[in-house]
């Protein structure tokens, strides 16, 4: 019987580093009309100063719409921060029901039921007869584990991790995943306002840019992820200077072999904006890289609603996913920009606990977007695996470069 017709509460995990590109596609033909209990992953890696109440009713809002969602909750499994508030919502909703843990590869799931089941068996009297079977490979289970983990006949079930294929993740080799792997908290990074100006082009390690078509000089566009280097230069060298420093300076990939493999970046997203004054008007979201912030600082100098449209084109590798989405609230981003505020809260998510209501509409609006290029290119042959190595940090190349700030523990 396929989950969508069994009576069960799900417990969806999202990575909150990568919200985007680690919430399932179409998880709801996979798990019919039942609830979901959402559940941010990794919060300790968000950037310092960030509010993660705003966090938590900015990520119900935003993915809410799409599911059935009784009650949203932030936690850390690594550290254990949320825990205590996770297994009382799972119990508090479970209402005798089978519960499934859901989520993407590398979500967090393992290390989530690792703690969950510990504080069932510790606090809620829980019992369990046999534990998560992983693969070779870390974070990953190899197949729908029942867990006798509550009391009544029902069961806890570790599902196994969703591969997907539009993280960038799926298209690096497995030595170049640790260039941009996690190693504390997220410290985002605005290059200075000469470099992200109308004309230039940023990108973002070497899989990444993004041109600036047209902008206010009071455009900051503040890049979080882990660990790049950001590049500025001229749109019009940049076809060229990426063919050149691919795989050199510009990294992943880490060499050139690897960056030809690898194929040109592909212009994946147009997107356009009516910008605000004051506010962090969007994300524009990589899947399994991280964001570029939007924002706007106060001006004098545009005097009319044409001078505060922005255009950017992305450019990303085949078969990567870009999104457009509202901002998040977080920390680390140009001190004199905020993001809007949601219009449907938590509460009524909590409240309503149905599909529709968690449609998102910040301050600043969208003026609209359009997507380009083919879906992806066929045969690259690079699978999403695991693996640790040397970063290659590469040259400069006579253009600017700057160092997204280091993200070593605090």
């Amino acid at each position: 019987m396929h989950l969508r017709e069994r009576k069960a509460l799900v417990v969806l995990l999202v990575d909150l580093s990568d919200v985007s590109g680690s919430f399932l596609p179409r998880v709801r033909d996979l798990i019919g009309p039942n609830p979901v209990l959402l559940i941010g992953t990794k919060a300790d890696l968000l950037p310092k100063g960030t509010e993660q109440d705003k966090v938590l009713e900015w990520m119900a809002c935003v993915l809410a719409a799409r599911l059935n969602v009784l009650d949203a909750q932030l936690l850390s499994a690594k550290s254990g921060e949320g825990m205590g508030g996770a297994v009382k919502a799972v119990m508090q909703q479970r209402n005798g029901r089978d519960v499934y843990v859901m989520g993407a590869a590398n979500v967090g799931k393992s290390l989530f039921i690792g703690a969950l089941l510990d504080l069932l068996h510790a606090e809620q009297g829980g019992r369990m007869s046999r534990l998560p079977i992983s693969s070779a490979t870390p974070g990953t289970t190899l197949r729908t584990i029942p867990i006798d983990a509550f009391s009544g006949g029902s069961k806890l079930y570790d599902t196994p991790g969703v591969h997907l294929p539009h993280r960038l993740s799926a298209q690096l080799l497995p030595s170049e995943l640790s260039s941009f792997a996690p190693r504390g908290r997220m410290k985002p990074y605005t290059p200075p306002p000469a470099e992200a100006t109308q004309g230039a082009s940023l990108f973002w390690g070497g899989v990444a840019r993004v041109d600036i078509v047209k902008a206010p000089q009071a455009l900051r566009l503040s890049f979080c992820g882990f660990g790049l280097r950001v590049t500025s230069c001229a749109t019009e060298e940049a076809e060229a200077y990426h063919l050149q420093e691919a795989g050199v300076s510009l990294t992943p990939p880490n060499d050139p072999e690897s960056a030809a493999a690898l194929g040109p970046l592909q212009l994946r997203k147009k997107v356009q904006l009516s910008l605000t004054q004051g506010r962090h008007t969007a994300d524009i979201a990589v899947s399994g890289l991280g964001w570029v912030a939007v924002s706007c600082l106060p001006t004098l100098l545009a005097t009319s609603a044409v001078e505060m449209q922005l255009e950017i084109d992305i450019w990303v590798p085949a078969k990567v996913e870009v999104f457009l989405r509202p901002p998040m609230p977080v920390g680390g981003l140009p001190a004199e920009t905020e993001a809007g505020s949601a219009e449907v809260t938590l509460a009524d998510v909590r409240k309503a606990g149905a599909p529709g209501l968690g449609r998102y509409e910040g301050r600043g609006q969208y003026a609209g977007e359009a997507e380009e290029g083919p879906r992806g290119r066929a045969g690259s042959g690079r699978g999403g695996r695991r693996a640790g190595a040397d970063d290659g940090r590469g040259r400069g190349g006579g253009h600017s470069v700057r160092n997204q700030a280091s993200n070593k523990p605090e």
